[in-house]
């Protein structure tokens, strides 16, 4: 019984999928400085990582304002 346990278990690890996952998406109202403004993203949390479609990664710095790394 502890083997199939053992088992199931190793299994389950070994298909785990532990990428990112979308949870939600915003609109760019505006862009400039290096500072996007973003609508539609209410539980996004303070210094969290965003993903933009433009291969840019931001980090939120604010509930208003949104800072890009421009890389």
């Amino acid at each position: 019984m502890t083997t199939t346990i053992v088992e199931k278990l190793r299994k389950q690890i070994e298909s785990f999928d532990g990428g990112p996952t979308p949870e939600g998406i915003g609109t760019v109202v505006s862009v400039g400085d290096g500072v996007a403004e973003i609508d539609g993203l209410p539980n996004a949390l303070m210094a969290e990582m965003l993903e933009f479609d433009i291969s840019s990664d931001a980090s939120l710095a604010d509930s208003e304002k949104l800072l890009l790394d421009g890389s």
